[in-house]
């Protein structure tokens, strides 16, 4: 492990999670549910079938050392609200980014 990989891990993680995170419970839909952190933002992207149209989405951010794989159709619950998982859309040695809509 590198030095900037061992500071992240304790120092870095540790204060992005106290500044930034909520606590949140994934749940998969096979499987049991898993207590952690997400950072919840809005991202903007051209869809449609020509890509002519700008959308805003929401996401959330987990940390892949509690949710390596999340999964499409799980859940997030922050509080009383359940966000259903659509699909990951990107992933790096410290997050995964999932596409997340409320369900009603």
């Amino acid at each position: 492990m590198s030095l900037f990989d061992t500071i992240m891990a304790t120092a870095g993680m540790p204060a992005i999670r106290r500044v930034l995170g909520d606590e949140v419970t994934y749940t998969p839909e096979v499987g049991s549910p898993i207590s952690t952190w997400a950072i919840f933002s809005k991202i903007s992207e051209y869809a449609g079938q020509y890509e002519d149209r700008l959308e805003t989405r929401d996401v959330a951010k987990l940390p892949v050392a509690d949710v390596p794989r999340p999964v499409a159709g799980g859940t997030l619950t922050l509080g009383s609200t359940v966000y259903r998982i659509g699909k990951v859309t990107d992933s790096n040695k410290r997050f995964v980014t999932v596409l997340i809509k409320a369900e009603s």
